[in-house]
């Protein structure tokens, strides 16, 4: 079976039934979340009072942008499907006026706390949020889970990018980690250890990480989990059949095995 292509993403996404609500955390046009809720049929099978468990969702695209958030819209609506909230925040990126080092990390930040919220409006539980997130949205979604103050059950990365020294590269999408960071290693040190989440703090037993792997990814390879997991024991690696965008389309045989990891880790302890 061949891989999946972004172009595939994009034309199943220009179909996908539109998100439930989207809310703006700023005041700059790239600041909101797209808010997918489930749809219940009549009367609503919940008990009164029970709360909706959370999936945050951070889309990637080398941090660029040239992708939205709309691209994800076939896996939220997937999430949805399954009694799940999802949050997908969009946030400034390179090319967005204040996208980079500092601007993307403070729209990762402000869309969580904006989430916080929206907790008591949506009957959110916020002691059953997953964070996940694609390729450089997976940076960010680790990142932000190693953050202060920032509380989450779990963190399932597909296909993330830890470790941005090892990622830089001429072309492709590692040609975005210096612009994203604001210069080269030399240049802003700094950057490249506080921003990268392979470099900070582990997260421990309390917050379960399960990095997912595309066997065939060409974009981000599986030493970046592997990099990860050396510096945490208690994180795991999860490999699935299919490339870089199969992470993302819910219609391939790597979307079981996800979701199976979205269920274990939302329902653990």
């Amino acid at each position: 079976m061949g891989q999946i292509s972004f172009q595939e993403i994009l034309d199943q996404a220009a179909s996908a039934p539109a998100p439930s609500d989207r809310v703006f955390y700023g005041s700059e046009p790239t600041q909101f979340g797209a808010l997918w809720l489930p749809e219940w049929t009549d009367p609503d099978p919940r008990a009164p009072g029970t709360l909706l468990p959370v999936v945050m969702l951070i889309h990637g695209g080398c941090w660029l942008n040239t992708y939205d958030v709309d691209h994800v819209a076939p896996l939220a609506n997937a999430l949805q499907r399954e009694g799940l909230v999802v949050w997908a925040p969009e946030y400034r990126r390179l090319g967005d006026p204040g996208g980079g080092n500092p601007g993307t990390f403070q729209d990762v930040l402000a869309s969580w706390r904006a989430l916080e919220s929206l907790a008591a409006r949506f009957g959110l539980d916020m002691d059953r949020v997953l964070l996940m997130g694609h390729s450089a949205g997976g940076h960010l979604a680790l990142w932000l889970a190693q953050e202060p103050n920032v509380t989450v059950h779990g963190v399932l990365s597909l296909a993330g990018i830890t470790d941005l020294l090892a990622y830089r590269a001429p072309t492709g999408c590692g040609a975005s980690v210096d612009p994203l960071l604001g210069g080269s290693p030399d240049e802003v040190p700094d950057a490249f250890q506080r921003l990268a989440p392979v470099h900070r703090t582990p997260l421990g037993p309390t917050v379960p990480v399960v990095l997912v792997t595309a066997e065939q990814d060409g974009i981000v390879p599986e030493a970046q989990a592997q990099g990860y997991v050396a510096r945490d024991a208690h994180a795991r690696i999860l490999s699935v059949p299919g490339g870089h965008f199969d992470l993302i389309a819910p219609w391939t045989p790597a979307w079981p095995l996800i979701l199976s990891q979205v269920n274990t880790l939302l329902r653990s302890p």
